[in-house]
């Protein structure tokens, strides 16, 4: 007798037999290389009755639907489903460090409400087309793709808001991801978000850089990002706007800080190439760490460089004489 499950809209698991079903009462736990596991809190007669086990371990391909509901699509002869979907019903709650939290409530036969968490472990990155995925530990376990633009907040970290429906009360609701973490600028062509030191998570994306030349007054990095379909009738083209302070240090160095949530502070380094031009200006041509070429320069005029440090100004002055000079660079991952 063939054994079929899916998943009602109260997030209750419903078992077919033949042509007998039943809702056992219990509750969904994420188990290793992220299986899906039910556990029945029915009386032994009860499961005996309908040749039931207190645990049911669900594997298959995980994915992420058009309304952020997590689906796992059952692949197992070895419990005689024929690529059953279960689809859970729920929220996303926290992102980062590795992990994914996801948020169900279901409701039982007698009314009683349910609340679980859902812990995931994977990799965020970002794919081809510049969307956030979330590609879970075991490689047949599935990749989560978030279709929607992402976006950067007040505090420079990088969000995600989507609109979903509620199954259960047939409403509509607004949820926001944020993932905590800082920017390093890497190569002419890539913009790449750390999630946090350690993490094997960071999200890579194809850019193209907005704002060649660069005013240390302005304090800005504008960036064009395309997000989504190639097509260039659904491709959302963004642009991706990084806030900081340019500093030079003693060896001439060159730095930028960026400030986000809670006061941290995280500064990208750069090499760079020194020129002097005619009109009193210093521009450094940044470099990244294969001292190629960036494609950002930095102008910085020599009335701007007098208030900011005037020993710095007098040193930089001093090298005009060569025309040109050359910073070293480190990258502080």
């Amino acid at each position: 007798m063939s054994t079929h499950y899916r998943i009602d809209k109260n997030n209750r698991l419903v078992v077919k037999k033949g042509k007998k079903s039943v809702r056992p009462k219990g509750s969904f736990s994420i188990g290793p290389a992220n299986t899906l596991i039910y556990l029945l809190n029915e009386p032994r007669p009860w499961r005996k009755e309908y040749d039931l086990p207190q645990r049911i371990t669900l594997r298959g391909r995980w994915e992420l639907n058009k309304n952020h509901d997590l689906v796992l699509r059952i692949k197992d002869p070895s419990f005689g489903q024929s690529s059953d979907s279960l689809v859970l019903n729920g929220e996303i709650i926290s992102a980062g460090n590795d992990k994914l939290a996801f948020r169900i409530s279901s409701v039982d036969k007698n009314g009683l409400s349910q609340v679980r968490i859902l812990q995931f472990k994977g990799t965020w990155q970002a794919d081809s087309l510049n969307r956030l995925t979330f590609s879970l530990t075991k490689r047949r376990s599935g990749i989560l793709v978030f279709k929607n633009a992402w976006q950067l907040n007040n505090n420079q970290e990088l969000t995600y808001i989507y609109r979903r429906r509620e199954a259960a009360e047939n409403t509509k609701s607004s949820s926001e991801i944020t993932f905590s973490g800082h920017w390093q600028i890497v190569s002419a062509n890539q913009l790449t978000y750390i999630l946090s030191t350690g993490s094997s998570s960071r999200f890579d994306f194809k850019v193209q850089l907005e704002t060649p030349n660069v005013y240390p007054q302005k304090g800005m990095i504008k960036y064009r990002i395309g997000i989504g379909a190639r097509q260039k009738r659904l491709n959302r083209q963004n642009i991706v706007s990084l806030y900081g302070t340019w500093k030079i240090g003693r060896n001439l160095g060159l730095t930028f800080e960026m400030e986000y949530s809670r006061g941290k502070i995280y500064a990208m380094e750069f090499g760079a190439e020194i020129k002097f031009s005619e009109n009193n200006r210093c521009i450094f041509t940044l470099k990244d760490s294969e001292n190629k070429d960036l494609g950002a320069r930095v102008v910085f005029t020599h009335k701007f460089l007098k208030q900011l440090d005037a020993e710095l100004f007098l040193r930089l002055k001093y090298s005009q004489k060569e025309k040109r000079a050359d910073i070293g660079l480190s990258f502080p991952f």
